[in-house]
């Protein structure tokens, strides 16, 4: 896990944040505040029993910027607005609505923070380990989300034959 902490500094260092002077936008949260985000965050990321759309809809409105860019391993391109996000959280309430996540470190940044933490999926993968970079604009809302996460278990349960178990479809 290391060296994946060590890749996401290099590459959170290397991103181009080319903007106007205009557009500069820096949000500074405390790690105590950054904590207080992700445990709200990551209660309304486990859907439980909830219908899947509008558990997509509550995340999006109170977390996520209109415009928000969402990078992830799985993807070969980001995803880009509410509706590309939506998307994806569809298929992950519904595959994993158990979900869960514990802190692992906060590290606050100029723009958001970078996370470092522990996720559990009953029945699926019993624990695997990932890192974001969280960008906010000044209403607090996700403006840049860039998930590292190690895949590893979920390839491994795949070959095993575990399946995400409480599913509904989208």
């Amino acid at each position: 896990m290391k060296r994946l902490s060590i890749l996401v500094f290099s590459i959170f260092l290397n991103l181009d944040y080319s903007l106007a002077a205009n557009e500069v936008i820096q949000v500074r949260m405390s790690k105590s505040e950054a904590t207080e985000f992700c445990k709200v965050w990551f209660a309304a990321l486990v859907r439980g029993d909830r219908p899947v759309e509008s558990s997509v809809q509550a995340l999006l409105a109170e977390f996520y910027s209109d415009d928000i860019t969402l990078i992830d391993p799985n993807f070969p391109q980001p995803l880009l607005g509410k509706s590309a996000v939506a998307g994806y959280y569809r298929i992950i309430l519904n595959s994993y609505p158990n979900w869960k996540f514990e802190i692992r470190d906060i590290y606050p940044t100029e723009r958001g923070f970078v996370l470092y933490y522990e996720g559990h999926v009953p029945g699926v993968v019993e624990k695997f380990l990932g890192s974001d970079i969280l960008e906010f604009d000044e209403k607090g809302k996700i403006t840049k989300l860039i998930e590292f996460y190690d895949r590893q278990p979920f390839i491994e349960a795949a070959k095993q034959g575990s399946t995400p178990r409480n599913q509904e479809n989208p």
